[in-house]
């Protein structure tokens, strides 16, 4: 006996990109609409908002800082009506010298 795989659409509410999935993965792609940030696509058809979270502490040297319109960002976050969100974090590369 097999077990059918379910459908799943996904969509982008900042650009035109759609998927659509057999497995329980939520899709990320690199969402045109914010400057190539991985992005989760929601269910098609939901009535979410995503939204960047802007850094607010000081970058200095760091490796690694998204950057949408000239300000580093930290997360997205993907809010639906009733409050609850989902986040995804960006967090800054570390990086080590040796000296001889």
């Amino acid at each position: 006996m097999s077990i059918p795989l379910l459908e799943k659409h996904w969509s982008c509410p900042n650009c035109k990109t759609q998927a659509v999935t057999r497995d329980a993965a939520t899709p990320f792609h690199a969402c045109k609409g914010l400057s190539g940030l991985s992005v989760a696509l929601v269910p098609a058809g939901a009535k979410v908002r995503v939204s960047l979270v802007e850094r607010g502490d000081y970058i200095g040297h760091e490796q690694g800082v998204r950057m949408h319109k000239g300000r580093p960002i930290m997360a997205t976050k993907i809010e639906r009506p009733d409050g609850s969100y989902d986040s995804t974090v960006y967090a800054p590369m570390a990086s080590v010298g040796v000296e001889n």
